[in-house]
């Protein structure tokens, strides 16, 4: 997770407009990726691994794996247990919060495989290299600018050791399924000890062509009646096939080769010596 968003007026859309304009959201208005949502996005996604095959396909026991915007470490536990040393890369200091409690809580006799820490995807200096770098659930999408997806391109050449590879997804804009994402409307609920957390979710595709715009309203009722009521916003780059083949070709990595997954598209790159 990292976080790009802009909370304004101009990135809500649709029914989400409305209710902005309403100000019923009296608890939280803004980053969808900010401190209040990060419950609701481990909630939403945490549990997601349906993408873990396209990144386990490059793994072997004993390698040294970083994840980066690794959030509460949805993919850096299961590729640990699958024996990898993990190392994850997050911006938000609540995400990884929720990682140490995940950790604590369900992984702790993994505990010596894995290891959190806080930065930026963009700009980030470590002290070793590794033979994978992930970078899941297009996440390099949420690099709006191709100065930042370049900051990306050559932090991960830097730390990527030799013959290493760095997988990462995006939606696939060319894929038959498109529509899927231009346009959607959707309701999530999660029910617990504290009572309901429910959701409507929309995301839409800009009227340019270039972002690809994503709502939430939430409310959080708990037993005792009090309810909490918060609307988030993000935004994610919309990268073509051939935008994405171009900047990687300007960066210090090139494209070992492509595939695609459940109207994804990964890339895999290397060094770009190491593919000569």
């Amino acid at each position: 997770m990292t976080n790009l968003a802009l909370p304004d007026n101009d990135n809500y859309f649709g029914i989400f407009h409305k209710l902005h304009q309403l100000g019923v959201a009296a608890d939280y208005t803004g980053d969808l990726y900010g401190p209040h949502f990060a419950g609701f996005y481990d909630r939403f996604l945490g549990t997601y691994i349906e993408d873990l095959p396209a990144f386990e396909r490059h793994l072997q026991p004993g390698m040294r794996v970083l994840d980066l915007a690794c959030g509460a470490g949805r993919l850096s536990f299961p590729l640990a247990r699958l024996g990898a040393r993990v190392d994850g890369l997050e911006l938000s200091a609540d995400m990884l919060a929720l990682a140490a409690l995940h950790g604590a809580q369900d992984h702790a006799d993994i505990a010596d495989r894995v290891r959190f820490m806080q930065g930026d995807m963009t700009q980030f200096a470590l002290d070793q290299q590794y033979d994978l770098i992930i970078l899941g659930i297009t996440s390099i999408s949420l690099l709006r600018s191709a100065p930042l997806r370049a900051g990306l391109y050559a932090c991960v050449a830097r730390h990527l050791a030799p013959g290493g590879r760095f997988v990462f997804d995006t939606i696939d804009p060319d894929g038959p399924n498109t529509g899927l994402y231009t346009t959607m409307t959707d309701m999530w609920s999660h029910e617990n000890d504290e009572g309901i957390d429910f959701a409507v979710i929309g995301q839409q595709l800009s009227a340019d062509g270039g972002t690809l715009q994503f709502n939430v309203y939430r409310e959080q009722l708990d037993w005792a009646g009090a309810t909490r009521r918060s609307l988030g916003c993000s935004s994610k780059a919309w990268l073509p096939r051939a935008l994405m083949q171009a900047e990687i070709a300007a960066s210090p990595l090139v494209i070992d080769h492509e595939h695609t997954f459940a109207d994804l598209r990964y890339y895999v790159l290397t060094h770009r010596e190491a593919a000569a």
